[in-house]
């Protein structure tokens, strides 16, 4: 068994990798492993713990101050990062005796410049989440593993949708349409809130009974972020305030809504709206049809590999100058297309019973049996060779250059 770091959000966080930090963490102990938790986000000024495991504090610059000393004072085998690694100083990982597998999102194609230079420069093995950051890496020559993110279904399942809609005070008789995603940029909108929220208002011209609920920042300023103000989009477009609900701000901006709510929230609706211009995961249409729910996605980047039950929409190359790669602006025409058919299916058992199959397969145990297991025991066997000495021979090659 191997003592590891593993850094990213803290656990208690509702983010998405806060989620997978608390789902893979507590497995990771379950299997014997001496397990800390390096957190960059959601913990400040002071240790805690969770769940039994010592939580680590960050200063507010992605882990470059605070982590490589964590990494000294805590010599682990291994090094866990799930983040957006072009953030991360990869040099000084690269000096430091410890391996690092880097869980990593690509939402984009080709792999981006960005990422590509930062496993160079870092020596990190690539941990894809997708099957298409998967392929990104392999076209770009570089070698990695392969785990995908998970979701505990014990959590996300279906719940009665009339009970579900009554805990949320909304109506009875509405079609609605669901879109959990964040808010946080706007040149574009990389959850395509504008493609979104204007094919909702041509669909609901012809389909009085739809309602949107939207569970964001309405603002677009929640964590810091840079989002589309939804007011002035919606009023823009020439939706009114009677078109849609939402979660209450000061509840989504600073006390967050637990898994075990956000499945009733799911099971609320009659499909989910997720049509991304790139993701590297996308935990939000997993969780839904884990809740029974059908969901709309994009059909670029990781999505269509996460749409058990649903529909995809196309769209056109957007390029990302950054990354000096793509993402995929989808078609609002398609969007209607797509929310027409979801019309059509509603109240469907069948199809809500393939959606809740499909997410079964993606079940935090199984990822950790069929994929972290595997994964763990490479890393762990490149370790254990000359290449990089152990925590004991660290320690006897320190006090020797100490003496001399």
């Amino acid at each position: 068994m191997a003592r590891i770091l593993w850094h990213s959000a803290a656990p208690w966080c509702t983010t998405g990798y806060g989620q997978q930090t608390d789902l893979f963490t507590q497995r990771l102990v379950e299997a014997g492993h001496d397990v800390e938790i390096s957190a960059h986000y959601g913990i400040e000024g002071r240790q805690s713990t969770w769940r039994g495991i010592t939580v680590r504090p960050g200063a507010n610059d992605f882990g470059n101050y605070l982590l490589p000393r964590y990494l000294d004072a805590i010599e682990p085998d291994l090094l866990i990062t799930l983040m957006d690694v072009h953030v991360l100083d990869g040099a000084m990982l690269k000096e430091k005796p410890v391996p690092v597998a880097a869980w990593v999102p690509v939402d984009h194609a080709p792999l981006g410049c960005q990422i590509e230079e930062w496993f160079k420069e870092s020596g990190a093995t690539p941990v894809a989440m997708s099957r298409h950051g998967e392929r990104q890496f392999e076209e770009a020559g570089i070698d990695c593993l392969y785990v995908p993110h998970g979701i505990d279904t014990e959590i996300f399942r279906p719940y009665d949708k009339a009970e579900a809609r009554d805990r949320f005070d909304l109506p009875q008789d509405a079609f609605l349409v669901g879109m959990v995603a964040a808010n946080g940029d706007q040149s574009p909108s990389r959850k395509a809130w504008p493609e979104a929220l204007r094919a909702y208002h041509r669909f609901r011209e012809t389909h009085p009974d739809a309602l949107l609920y939207v569970h964001t920042s309405l603002t677009g300023q929640a964590g810091g972020g840079m989002g589309v103000n939804l007011a002035w989009l919606c009023e823009r477009i020439g939706l009114g305030p009677d078109d849609l609900r939402g979660t209450p701000q000061l509840t989504y901006d600073t006390d967050g809504v637990p898994p075990e709510k956000l499945a009733v929230l799911y099971s609320a609706f009659d499909v989910l709206l997720s049509p991304s211009y790139g993701e590297g995961f996308g935990l939000a249409p997993l969780e839904a049809q884990a809740c029974g729910v059908p969901v709309i996605v994009s059909d670029f980047s990781a999505q269509p590999e996460l749409c058990g039950a649903g529909w995809q929409v196309s769209g056109e190359p957007w390029w990302v100058n950054t990354y000096r790669a793509w993402w995929q602006q989808p078609s609002v025409d398609a969007i209607v297309v797509a929310l027409e058919h979801s019309y059509e299916a509603r109240g469907d058992a069948a199809l809500a019973a393939e959606a809740r199959m499909f997410a079964e397969t993606y079940d935090a145990d199984a990822v950790y049996a069929e994929h972290w297991t595997p994964a763990l025991e490479r890393l762990l066997l490149e370790t254990s060779r000359v290449v990089l000495p152990n925590r004991a021979q660290r320690r006897a090659l320190a006090k020797a250059g100490a003496a001399a």
